[in-house]
């Protein structure tokens, strides 16, 4: 997981403002969401077999320090200039395993390739595969 500049455009101002908070994204493939138990708030998981890879799965963590609400299907946000559509919101289970397993920082889903297309391809910190 890499922290990265991530941004939300405000009608009110005109402006792109960067969020305040330190969000980790993680690039996934593959059934990521078969294996890892965290639930579906709102919204639908991201599939390898989309043929597009500009739609994301937030934590409620990023979903609150992007939009103050766990309600954002659908909403825009970007990650260092790229834009993503948020495909739904996540909750992780709260037994010791799961918290001990994801960090306490927000974090953010999107395809593996789109970590090439936001220039975090070369922060990559852990490769997970499971046969």
């Amino acid at each position: 997981m890499t922290p990265s500049a991530v941004s939300v455009y405000n009608p009110e101002s005109g402006r792109t403002d960067e969020c305040a908070s330190k969000i980790n994204i993680a690039g996934i493939g593959g059934d990521f969401f078969s294996f890892h138990p965290l639930n579906l708030v709102s919204g639908n998981y991201i599939y390898e077999t989309e043929l597009r890879n500009d739609r994301a799965v937030l934590d409620e963590k990023s979903a609150w320090a992007i939009f103050s609400s766990t309600d954002v299907t659908g909403m825009t946000f970007r990650i260092n200039g790229k834009e993503f559509e948020v495909a739904g919101v996540v909750r992780s289970e709260e037994d010791k395993s799961s918290q001990k397993s994801y960090p306490e920082e927000p974090v953010i889903y999107i395809h593996y390739e789109a970590l090439e297309e936001t220039g975090l391809d070369d922060a990559l910190l852990c490769y997970e595969s499971v046969i």
